[in-house]
């Protein structure tokens, strides 16, 4: 899977782009909003999306991001608990949310059981 990372957590991106890349995922990242756009050329399978960026909100990328390609997969990570109500209705049922701190099985399991 070719997996987008978009958090303004170094460690977290570095940590999570190695898990994955020991999967067998392409990972590319990104620490704003504006390096978020920049890789929209790209197709991605799968974007993990830290609600809360230095420059905007992952909601902004996220809604971007599936208007290029509605079957994206898009995981919101938050430190703050996410709660429905904040999610556009529209968007309900094509996210998930994780709560930080996660393991990164969790984010594992996620992709591993959301069929394409």
């Amino acid at each position: 899977m070719k997996v987008l990372l978009v958090d303004d957590e170094p460690s977290l991106v570095q940590l999570l782009g190695q898990n994955l890349a020991r999967q067998g995922h392409m990972v590319e990242s990104a620490g704003t909003v504006q390096d978020a756009r920049l890789r929209f050329g790209q197709s991605f399978d799968f974007a993990l999306i830290d609600w809360t960026l230095p420059d905007g909100s992952g909601l902004d990328v996220a809604r971007e991001l599936l208007e290029l390609d509605p079957k994206v997969r898009v995981v919101f990570a938050s430190g703050y608990p996410l709660e429905a109500t904040l999610m556009p209705l529209h968007l309900r049922d094509r996210v998930r949310v994780l709560q930080k701190p996660f393991l990164p099985r969790a984010l594992a399991e996620i992709m591993n059981n959301w069929p394409l």
